[in-house]
């Protein structure tokens, strides 16, 4: 919607839809859109509605056809210069785990896991997987 130029409010846009969405899943959207720093609500001293507006980041996370979450990890890892590790991570989040057993081959699946395992951090053992 903003990326879009539809509206500088999101919630009156949405509204207008035939069939729009409840009002708490635009505020928990919103929210989280918020909390990301994609972007930044507004309002004036006597106005009732709020406007948002995209922040730099939340102009990049809107041509990122991932979630909001992995596209800021995407997004950060190329800033930070380590972008094969986060696109591993960010893989990893968004699919089940190398290391997910079933009853039949779990002591299998346990030692594959130690053979990578990070003392401190899951993460890192994903990456371990992948190099």
């Amino acid at each position: 919607i903003l990326a879009g130029n539809l509206g500088v409010n999101c919630m009156d846009f949405l509204m207008q839809a035939p069939e729009p969405p409840s009002e708490e899943s635009v505020e928990a959207a919103l929210a989280l859109l918020e909390e990301v720093g994609a972007i930044e609500s507004s309002a004036s001293k006597w106005a009732v509605k709020t406007n948002e507006k995209l922040t730099p980041l939340g102009v990049h996370l809107a041509k990122l056809p991932v979630h909001v979450r992995l596209g800021k990890i995407l997004i950060m890892g190329a800033l930070l210069r380590c972008l094969d590790e986060t696109l591993t991570i960010a893989a990893s989040l968004s699919t089940k785990s190398p290391f997910a057993t079933n009853v039949s081959n779990a002591s299998e699946a346990s030692a594959a896991h130690r053979a990578f395992a990070h003392p401190s951090s899951d993460f890192i053992s994903i990456c371990n997987v992948w190099k």
